[in-house]
């Protein structure tokens, strides 16, 4: 299992469960670091859905930092889950 506590995440494409503002806002109260573009310090692309045509390029360069690990949604979402599964625990 992942863990992004603490951890620089950035999101690129279309989210299908959160808008892009729930999808921050619920990193920050689980404990990762959302930002808008990778820096030196991100480790972690969470990616939506991209549509392009097909043939077209990718407008994204997020997705070609050779550093980033590259997770789903549901691999942040699995994450959150988890998270707030142990916070419960400890109540």
């Amino acid at each position: 299992m992942i863990d992004l506590t603490g951890q620089e995440i950035v999101f690129t494409g279309r989210l299908a469960s959160l808008s892009r503002n729930q999808a921050w806002a619920l990193a920050r109260a689980c404990g990762a670091i959302p930002k808008p573009q990778p820096t030196r310090r991100t480790a972690y692309l969470i990616v939506g859905a991209i549509q392009k045509p097909l043939g077209a390029p990718l407008t994204t360069h997020k997705l070609t930092a050779p550093t980033l690990i590259h997770l789903t949604e549901r691999d942040f979402i699995d994450w959150c889950r988890a998270t707030l599964a142990l916070w419960e625990k400890r109540l």
